[in-house]
């Protein structure tokens, strides 16, 4: 199927490893042209022989304001139009259950928060001609029922739920779209589940087969393939919406 999306410009935020990255060649073998952008030189400097020469790399933490006004620019300067972002910059890792406090909650909503409306705000306020932008932002099932995931980094992916289907109705009045999708158990080299099996494989299957379903691992292709879609001319009629890839894991999602 053709997406539609050959030389169209997409910046893929947090794109050096894991979902982002599979989500950036992705994109790129699907005709896009990238703007792959992580918190670190070094982060971009193993991914660059992944893509091909007209790829721009941009190093910037998008918990800071200054550092994503500064990319923002930096890609003004250089492409007249943006009509893919992808906001995948997320912190899983924090404090156990009931161990939050102030300087937690400030570090995960930076990390899972504001690490997307610093971007799309900034862009917004940058790029006069937006419409047929296309935003995805992804976010977790933490966002939707109670796991065993870190209390503040599942609220905050809640807020982003909740944004998502806030903001989606003013930028429709732009002709932007913006959906999120919600990974569930998402394997990837070196990532959570990798290192979890490396450690207890018997552990990671017994927890498996009784919360998913369909009794596997989800794979960032999975992520990615729903992405190109969102990202599509066939999503056109798709905006504020959650999209949920977890195998079946959900319970309670409201």
């Amino acid at each position: 199927m053709d997406l539609g999306l050959n030389n169209k410009t997409a910046i893929i935020t947090g794109a050096s490893r894991g979902i982002g990255l599979d989500i950036a060649c992705m994109l790129e073998k699907n005709g896009c042209n990238l703007i792959i952008n992580s918190k670190t030189q070094k982060n971009l400097k193993k991914i660059k022989n992944k893509f091909k020469e007209n790829t721009h790399f941009i190093c910037a933490d998008t918990s800071k304001p200054k550092d994503v006004n500064k990319m923002i620019k930096q890609i003004k300067r250089n492409k007249k139009k943006i009509d893919i972002l992808v906001c995948n910059v997320g912190l899983s890792a924090g404090v156990n259950h009931g161990k939050e406090n102030y300087a937690e909650w400030l570090k995960m909503f930076k990390s899972n928060f504001l690490v997307t409306t610093n971007v799309i705000e900034t862009l917004i306020k940058n790029f006069n001609n937006l419409r047929g932008l296309k935003i995805i932002c992804i976010s977790s099932i933490a966002g939707h029922f109670v796991t065993n995931a870190p209390i503040a980094y599942s609220v905050a992916k809640a807020s982003i739920n909740t944004y998502v289907k806030n903001i989606g109705q003013i930028l429709a009045k732009k002709g932007i779209t913006i959906n999120a999708i919600s990974p569930g158990n998402i394997f990837s080299k070196n990532g959570t589940w990798d290192k979890k099996i490396k450690k207890n494989k018997k552990k990671v299957i017994d927890f498996i087969y009784k919360n998913v379903p369909m009794n596997t691992l989800g794979s960032t292709r999975d992520v990615a393939s729903l992405t190109c879609y969102l990202c599509s001319e066939y999503s056109n009629f798709i905006t504020g919406s959650i999209f949920v890839v977890d195998g079946g894991q959900n319970k309670s999602y409201f």
